[in-house]
């Protein structure tokens, strides 16, 4: 965003000659997760990464990727903190002039089998894609790319198994209207 802001005028002078969108992640609460265990420096102020047979401190990161027989879980300090400074970053994203997507909006069509979803999935690529474009962009031909993906991702992990203590933080986000819809177990 930092980055943005010091090119946006050259982008708003520029806007019929350029094209761009807002990629972002939805549920805040996984892209805090995400960040804590991969060290991300705007998270760390909200926790720790930590092996999950102990809760101890690890300065795996990113690498954690690298190594799937490692499980390592994120140990929030202020998971609220955490999560409205996200908002905070999602909500500047859509109020900018460019549209903006989440990124489970854009890739629903992995996670399921369902019609709706794919055909959602399909006309939000379109409009992702229409700016790129010269010509008219063909619905058929961007719901066969996206089909071999179809509900290849029916197996995602839950929050609970990335999450230092989960019920303690579910606990806190319970009853929060605001945060509670960002839970998945």
């Amino acid at each position: 965003i930092k980055k943005y802001k010091k090119l946006r005028k050259r982008f708003d002078r520029d806007l019929d000659r350029v094209s761009y969108a807002g990629v972002y992640r939805g549920n805040v609460l996984d892209r805090c997760i995400c960040m804590v265990r991969d060290c991300f420096y705007e998270a760390r102020n909200d926790g720790k990464p930590v092996f999950a047979v102990n809760g101890t401190e690890t300065d795996l990161c990113f690498n954690r990727r690298f190594h799937p027989e490692i499980s390592v879980e994120a140990k929030f300090t202020d998971v609220i903190g955490c999560l409205k400074g996200d908002q905070g970053k999602i909500d500047f994203i859509n109020k900018q002039r460019f549209t903006s997507f989440s990124s489970e909006d854009l890739f629903q069509f992995e996670n399921s089998l369902d019609d709706d979803a794919f055909h959602s999935s399909v006309n939000d690529w379109m409009v992702f894609l229409k700016p790129l474009m010269k010509k008219t962009l063909d619905w058929s031909l961007v719901a066969s790319a996206l089909e071999e993906g179809r509900g290849t991702r029916t197996n995602t992990s839950s929050q609970a198994s990335k999450v230092y203590r989960y019920d303690k933080i579910k606990h806190k986000l319970m009853g929060t209207d605001r945060w509670e819809v960002f839970l998945h177990d």
